[in-house]
């Protein structure tokens, strides 16, 4: 019997083995349950994944919607089914990305035991994750769920395939996966990094670049103002600065995060308060270090030419981590405030390696790796920046509120802050359009429009302050304040015309950009193929 077999014989030891499994698996489902039955109280970029959903059960199937990059969009494909007979709503998206979820923590699973990893201690990081990356893992926003499952099924893939027809497929599911979120080149990466290792480097690049292409044609034709390239890559000392000081303690639960809410709003504080938290915190930072001084210790036999598959998954896994945190380096997390969700489809490969290092611990330590996810349970507990059951029937009696005082006031058109805006559009169901005050207009035709319309409605929360000054102002130009009133935590203005100057959405970018932007795409992933392809070709001298 091994050191770490567990008593009582085979048979009652795998029994017992796969009750540790399910009991695991039991406690993920329900932490991420958890969390999706809170949607209603969702956001703007949440609610605007079902509105996408919706207008293509209408038939609008444009893969850009409302002049606005979103790649393939594959979430609200996937919730298309359920929009046409009216079942699209943000709790049945949350469980949509529970199930996306649990099909990833299987692969990462999986993957774990093909590389000789520990599959609890793969699961258990997934079961119980800080509470911004299970947001994340049931938001159908930020964290690229479709688009990583795809990819990280390509890289399980590329582990296994054997014939030319094989790795021209993979190479597909590359391409769709890249298609999907540009994001996923780090995926690409650990997979052009097997497939040179291979010597299957022209067949997959013979089934990815055709999808990379069409991409790269979709970004350049389709009207998009809002194409995202590098936020200020000059900055990106600060950018690493972030990454190691902010992110990466968020991304393993050892601070707080913040939702998203109006940049005016008070910050939630990030640095979790009370004795409990260092009681957890420091048993916590401690695994995780021991688990990294593992990988490090054993290289040889996780990395080396005697690791499965001759070390060569495993050094595909360092590499899509290295490419993400490279690509968050390189764009400043997008730029904005929750910039880990950038981080978040690095899940499966923190995974597998955490399963990795702990299976070359003796089986009495083993369990003690477990210790590592004490940040994440506290964060679960203590990190109310995220919704969960309980604060979805808060936020649907606020949009019926909200909903009908606009109705009552007769409003043409309703000005909000970005991030209620759609939120509250899907949540009313009202057929008035609702705009955003700053950001990006995700209805551009619709505020052309709106500058004739009479009356409008402003519904701002108290610290808009420029906002609610300008439109105190509104007889200095011309237009009559009709009614003004607080609703809920809103303060409801209607005049009769739109006040110039109080909407500033965010400038749409010229088309030189939007064509640059999207050949650079293409470019990147042609450079990430021809890189990672010479580098895997030198280093494999018979690898498997």
């Amino acid at each position: 019997m091994s050191p770490g077999a567990p008593p009582g014989g085979p048979g009652r030891g795998k029994l017992a083995y796969a009750a540790l499994l399910a009991g695991i698996g039991a406690v993920g489902i329900a932490v991420h349950a958890w969390f999706a039955l809170g949607a209603d109280a969702l956001d703007s970029d949440r609610a605007l994944i079902l509105l996408m959903a919706r207008r293509f059960a209408q038939g609008d199937l444009s893969v850009f919607l409302w002049e606005q990059n979103y790649m393939l969009a594959l979430e609200p494909l996937l919730l298309t089914p359920l929009a046409a007979v009216g079942w699209a709503t943000p709790v049945a998206a949350g469980l949509v990305g529970v199930t996306l979820t649990a099909a990833l923590a299987a692969l990462s699973v999986g993957l774990a035991r093909r590389l000789g990893g520990a599959p609890w201690m793969a699961l258990l990081v997934w079961a119980v994750a800080p509470a911004l990356v299970v947001h994340h893992h049931v938001a159908l926003y930020g964290a690229r769920l479709a688009a990583t499952l795809l990819a990280v099924a390509a890289f399980a893939w590329s582990l296994r395939a054997r014939s030319r027809d094989t790795w021209i497929a993979v190479g597909v599911l590359v391409g769709v996966s890249f298609f999907a979120d540009h994001l996923m080149l780090l995926w690409a990466a650990a997979v052009v990094f097997v497939a040179a290792r291979r010597g299957a480097l022209r067949p997959l690049a013979a089934g990815a670049l055709p999808v990379v292409a069409l991409d790269v044609l979709v970004s350049s034709l389709m009207p998009a103002v809002h194409l995202s390239g590098p936020n200020d890559p000059g900055h990106w000392l600060w950018n690493v600065a972030r990454l190691f000081g902010v992110a990466l303690p968020q991304l393993f639960g050892f601070l707080l995060s913040r939702g998203p809410t109006p940049t005016f709003e008070a910050l939630t504080p990030l640095v979790p308060q009370g004795l409990l938290w260092p009681a957890l915190a420091l048993p916590g930072a401690a695994a995780l270090a021991a688990l990294a001084v593992t990988l490090l210790r054993h290289r040889r036999g996780i990395f080396g030419a005697a690791a499965p598959h001759g070390g060569t998954a495993a050094q595909a896994l360092l590499l899509a981590c290295a490419v993400g945190l490279g690509l968050f380096a390189f764009v400043g997390g997008g730029g904005d405030i929750w910039s880990v969700r950038y981080l978040v489809p690095l899940w499966p490969a923190i995974s597998v390696l955490a399963a990795m290092a702990v299976q070359r611990w003796s089986g009495r330590l083993r369990p003690l790796a477990a210790v590592a996810v004490l940040p994440a349970a506290f964060t679960l507990l203590a990190d109310g920046a995220w919704p969960r059951a309980g604060d979805g029937a808060a936020a649907r009696a606020e949009a019926a509120l909200a909903g009908e005082a606009v109705r009552a006031a007769g409003a043409k058109a309703v000005y909000t802050d970005y991030w209620d805006t759609y939120r509250l559009e899907l949540l009313t169901g009202s057929a008035v359009p609702w705009l955003t005050l700053t950001i990006i207009e995700r209805h551009p035709e619709a505020a052309r429009g709106a500058l004739q319309a009479s009356p409008v409605a402003y519904l701002l929360r108290p610290g808009h302050t420029g906002a609610l000054d300008a439109l105190a102002d509104a007889p200095a130009s011309g237009a009559r304040i009709l009614e003004e009133r607080d609703v809920g935590r809103f303060r409801l203005v209607v005049t009769d015309r739109p006040l110039p100057g109080v909407a500033k959405p965010g400038t749409p970018g010229s088309r030189a950009w939007q064509v640059a932007a999207a050949v650079g795409a293409g470019l990147l992933f042609l450079g990430m193929l021809l890189g990672v392809g010479l580098l895997g070709g030198r280093t494999a001298r018979g690898r498997p």
